[in-house]
């Protein structure tokens, strides 16, 4: 052994002689050295052996070379540590509920999601599942619990987005899922995860109002945007255009469509617009009258913009507004 074990070999068998054990063996682990050097972890069986005055004098037993359970054992540790890392950067934690046993085991994660004070080697039982449900949104518990309970009854999965108050009263979004395990048809473990959206629900609803406002404005202003695909002649366009044109916001559009509600020489002029739009990627800013399947004529103003890719136009939009008026 090198020093510092052999240090340690010697506390071990000062602290057996303190505790007066005289028969029972003992077992600890050391570090010693091969002949070129190298570290080798050793696991040691032994027994102190006493003088007739009592004094250790000696240590008998077997080493056991462990360099391979040890390696296992600092895989496993990299292994846990890169998951904690990974669910910390994703907030994504993990949980299982052993059926049999009625206990719950919690990932770091999802102990840090709910602000519990983690504590991944304890299982938890019924009380824990209760505890974690009272984290949820009154309107999202029941159907949380139901999920969870058809998973545990009948195997049927779950994934749900809710509301989530943290114990620390931090208002979250989460998804949670889950998935039944099961051994010769019978549902033995329920394994899932809990993973923290809030951001991402933020990002939604920043989009939806700011969609919201867009159509609102639009409306006011009569004016809209389209966009349509060369390759396939296919496009979408906003509400406030459908309705310009005098169709229902929900009918699909495409260049032809959007052709056909011109005549004379309107239709001249956006056909060689778009036709130049397309083959040599040039803008175009029109005022034409247009006739609406209802027989309305209107003026509009209807600004292309072509969106090349390696030189090829990929797309054309741009914005419709109705000057009528």
């Amino acid at each position: 052994c090198d020093e510092e074990n052999f240090a340690n070999m010697a506390r071990i068998i000062a602290n057996e002689t303190a505790n007066e054990v005289r028969n029972s063996g003992i077992i600890f682990e050391a570090v010693m050295r091969k002949k070129n050097g190298e570290p080798l972890p050793v696991e040691i069986h032994g027994k102190v052996i006493h003088d007739d005055e009592g004094r250790p004098v000696a240590l008998q037993g077997v080493t056991r070379d462990i360099s391979e359970r040890k390696q296992a054992e600092d895989l496993l540790r990299r292994n846990e540590a890169l998951l904690n890392a990974t669910q910390r950067i994703s907030k994504i934690g993990g949980w299982e509920w052993d059926v049999d046993r009625q206990k719950m085991f919690w990932t770091e994660e999802t102990f840090r999601i709910h602000d519990f004070d983690p504590d991944p080697a304890q299982p938890g039982g019924e009380e824990f599942v209760v505890r974690s449900i009272q984290c949820y949104s009154q309107e999202d518990r029941p159907r949380v619990l139901s999920a969870f309970r058809r998973c545990v009854e009948t195997g049927e999965a779950y994934d749900l987005e809710c509301r989530f108050v943290t114990e620390k009263g931090r208002r979250l979004w989460v998804r949670t899922m889950g998935q039944a395990v099961f051994e010769e048809d019978r549902v033995v473990r329920i394994v899932g995860n809990i993973q923290d959206i809030t951001e991402r629900k933020e990002a939604e609803e920043a989009l939806q109002y700011q969609d919201r406002l867009l159509r609102q404005m639009g409306g006011i202003a009569k004016i809209g945007g389209w966009e349509f695909h060369p390759a396939t002649g296919r496009g979408t366009w906003t509400d406030e255009v459908a309705r310009i044109h005098g169709l229902d916001p929900g009918d699909e559009t495409s260049l032809e469509l959007g052709l056909s509600f011109y005549q004379g020489e309107s239709r001249t002029k956006i056909e060689n617009a778009v036709q130049e739009a397309v083959q040599l990627g040039k803008p175009y800013d029109l005022e034409l009258e247009l006739t609406t399947p209802g027989g309305d004529c209107k003026w509009v103003r209807t600004i292309g913009q072509p969106r090349l890719e390696n030189g090829k136009v990929v797309q054309v939009l741009g914005s419709f507004q109705d000057i009528t008026e």
